[in-house]
């Protein structure tokens, strides 16, 4: 699906959704909306079970961590990391916080 035609109501994938979006996703939910950073590195088992529901849905993902405003240097090993990841689970859109959020810090403008 092309992100210019991805329309309808979306909702927050959760870990603790998978057992019950198995059984059925309601016919409302047009995509799935997920953060990279709580799905890398988290072991096999349920990156597998994540794939099972991009295989067949639209996710876009939205970013928490980048850490875009900080006077540190970007984190490249997570830039390569949630480029991985979205190209593994064919995400058709990325969106990040214009954020300072290390250093034991966090100011979010939006």
């Amino acid at each position: 699906m092309n992100a210019k035609h991805l329309t309808g109501a979306g909702l927050g994938f959760r870990r603790e959704l998978i057992s019950e979006l198995k059984s059925a996703v309601p016919a409302a939910i047009s995509f799935f909306e997920i953060a990279p950073e709580n799905w890398i590195d988290i072991g096999e088992l349920p990156v597998r079970e994540l794939r099972s529901f991009t295989e067949r849905y639209p996710f876009v993902c939205h970013g928490l961590s980048l850490s875009i405003g900080s006077p540190l240097p970007l984190d490249e090993v997570l830039l390569r990391k949630i480029r991985q990841f979205l190209d593994q689970h064919q995400a058709v859109l990325y969106t990040e916080h214009l954020s300072y959020c290390s250093d034991e810090g966090h100011l979010y403008v939006g």
